[in-house]
């Protein structure tokens, strides 16, 4: 469940899901380019401010998308083609990608097909417009 208000909608197969008010037209706009998302925040920081303080502050302000790996690589493609976004990792308000891992008992640990894609919540109407411009060509 969200912290934040959210809209239901159906995804690309049909089931209803919940999405953050501010992130339903980046949602729409990746799914009509043919992105696959798997989860969404629109200020991680907010959402996680009573489990851990300290990952709170550190995500406040930055919006989430998790999709499969390929997607992932392909949203970011699309970013540095449009050059709309900081490139170089160091960069202020530069996105954050990371590749979780899964600790699983009886099997040890997994690498899911999942990408963790974090940016700056500023920016989620500036990647809307470059995911309807330039979506659906990598």
């Amino acid at each position: 469940m969200s912290q934040h208000p959210g809209r239901w909608l159906r995804d690309p197969r049909g089931r209803r899901t919940e999405i953050d008010v501010s992130m339903v037209p980046l949602i729409e706009a990746l799914w009509d380019a043919g992105f696959t998302t798997v989860g969404c925040c629109q200020d991680l920081g907010e959402s996680i401010g009573d489990v851990n303080a300290r990952k709170a502050g550190y995500w406040k302000g930055w919006a989430l998308l998790e999709m499969p790996h390929a997607d992932a690589v392909r949203l970011s493609d699309v970013s540095v083609a449009s050059n709309r976004f900081p490139q170089h990792w160091a960069s202020d308000n530069a996105w954050e990608m990371t590749a979780p891992l899964v600790q699983v008992p009886g099997f040890g640990t997994l690498a899911a097909d999942l990408v963790q894609v974090h940016f700056p919540r500023n920016q989620i109407a500036a990647l809307t417009q470059v995911v309807r411009e330039l979506g659906a060509t990598p």
